[in-house]
């Protein structure tokens, strides 16, 4: 189990890319929250993701994502909802 903290670094692996690493907040003993944006590479490699790895707190995670189309498009449909629009003038 984690540790639970306000500052918890987590590695994210999206299938054999190079880990990102992230800060987020430990909040049980096994549930970290990562606050967004994340960068647009990291976005774009979950969308097509097959497979996820994270490391936090010196422990690790595999989650194979099979049979998630749908959870994808509304994870596309809130990231273009909510993306920063152009600075104002």
């Amino acid at each position: 189990s984690l540790t639970r903290s306000s500052q918890a670094a987590v590695e994210l692996r999206l299938e054999e890319r190079p880990p990102v690493s992230l800060s987020g907040e430990a909040l049980s003993d096994f549930h970290v929250v990562i606050p967004g944006p994340l960068d647009g590479p990291t976005l774009s490699a979950l969308r097509v993701a097959n497979a996820i790895a994270t490391t936090t707190d010196g422990k690790s995670a595999h989650f194979a994502l099979a049979g998630i189309a749908a959870v994808r498009e509304r994870l596309r449909t809130c990231v273009d909802a909510n993306a920063p629009g152009p600075a104002a003038p």
